[in-house]
């Protein structure tokens, strides 16, 4: 297996983030890339050598290699890890937020609760040294539970659409998995813009863009719709908080247009996934209305009963009429993030002597 070109300049990479990181984590493979940031599959450092370490000294029949395996994909996370700035850019407030901003939306995320179809964060960075100098502390990385059903837009432009029937006319998936996947989506986006509680920050995520809709489908086959994966809220850094009781009728103006242009957004990447002749009747008229609401000192709760009302209608019309997903897509979304192959790379390289410092190449 040729080795990653990304991760090979990690062996001898400087760079502090990464390192922080590594201290207590192996970095397997990147997933995604963007401008601040990089995501990684990666392991804890602590129980990959314990899954190891247990099947080396036991029999190495094929079922403890297995089990094994199955071990390392359980303990798998993704983590994020912002570059490091520039020297001269490095008091930057852009780049002084890093993802001190994302990691406190997430956590806000994780005091809501079992939150469904939300970015689900593990662990995080806190510099101590920032806090001591009083200064809000600069995080460098979180650890997320993966994803393994890649973004919308890989699957529009690789996982389905590339298939064509005798005719070249493009395949789309069952309607019903459009409206299953806006369903999951709006009800994501109520619950991050209005929390549980009147309390409760009010906040908008920003950059609702089909890079940024993700799915996921787990292990267990009960856990979704029927056959469907999980649709999912991701990355949010562009997210911003307003308590309204403090707020002035600007900002509050503000937050009602940020979150409009949020579910509007998320509503018209889902049209993608129904057929031009459909899509007039996917929430198009609903989309019109929403973008023509005005802003009005109470219209933020009416938004929320609207979108309410938009999830019911959602689901209502999925049942109504269900069709399963073809065999190749739920192949699609069930792939995994790391293959045996790869554990099986890494088993390799964790048993060089000396000892990979702090990644491994697959």
């Amino acid at each position: 297996m040729a080795p990653n070109i990304l991760l090979e300049s990690l062996r001898d990479s400087q760079s502090p983030s990464i390192q922080k990181f590594a201290q207590t984590n192996y970095i397997l493979k990147p997933l995604g890339h963007g401008g601040w940031a990089t995501v990684y599959a990666s392991l804890p450092r602590d129980l990959a050598d314990g899954i190891l370490q247990n099947f080396t000294k036991s029999q190495k029949t094929p079922e403890n290699l297995q089990k094994a395996l199955k071990e390392l994909a359980q303990a798998l996370q993704a983590v994020k890890i912002a570059h490091d700035p520039a020297p001269e850019r490095e008091r930057s407030p852009a780049l002084q937020r890093n993802l001190t901003s994302e990691i406190d939306h997430l956590k806000h995320i994780r005091a809501l609760g079992p939150a469904k179809n939300l970015s689900e964060m593990l662990d995080h960075d806190d510099d101590d040294n920032d806090r001591n100098q009083n200064r809000k502390a600069c995080r460098w990385w979180y650890t997320l539970k993966p994803l393994n059903g890649g973004t919308l837009t890989e699957f529009l432009e690789r996982g389905y659409f590339p298939q064509v029937q005798a005719d070249f006319q493009l395949l789309y998936p069952p309607l019903s998995f459009a409206w299953h996947t806006v369903a999951q989506l709006l009800e994501a986006l109520c619950l991050f813009h209005f929390g549980t509680n009147e309390t409760d920050a009010r906040r908008f995520h920003g950059d609702v863009t089909a890079a940024n809709l993700m799915f996921h489908r787990p292990a267990d086959p009960h856990a979704p719709f029927r056959d469907y994966p999980n649709a999912y809220i991701t990355d949010f850094g562009a997210a911003e908080a307003v308590h309204l009781d403090v707020a002035p009728p600007r900002e509050a103006e503000n937050l009602f247009l940020k979150q409009r242009k949020d579910i509007v957004n998320a509503i018209f990447h889902c049209q993608r996934l129904v057929t031009p002749e459909k899509r007039d009747a996917f929430f198009q008229k609903e989309m019109e209305n929403l973008n023509r609401a005005a802003y009005r000192a109470s219209e933020s709760d009416v938004l929320k009963a609207r979108v309410t009302r938009l999830v019911r209608s959602a689901k209502k019309k999925r049942d109504e009429v269900y069709e399963p997903l073809s065999e190749r897509t739920v192949s699609y979304f069930s792939r995994p993030l790391v293959t045996n192959d790869e554990f099986l790379g890494m088993f390799e390289e964790l048993n060089k002597k000396p000892r990979v410092p702090y990644c491994v190449i697959l």
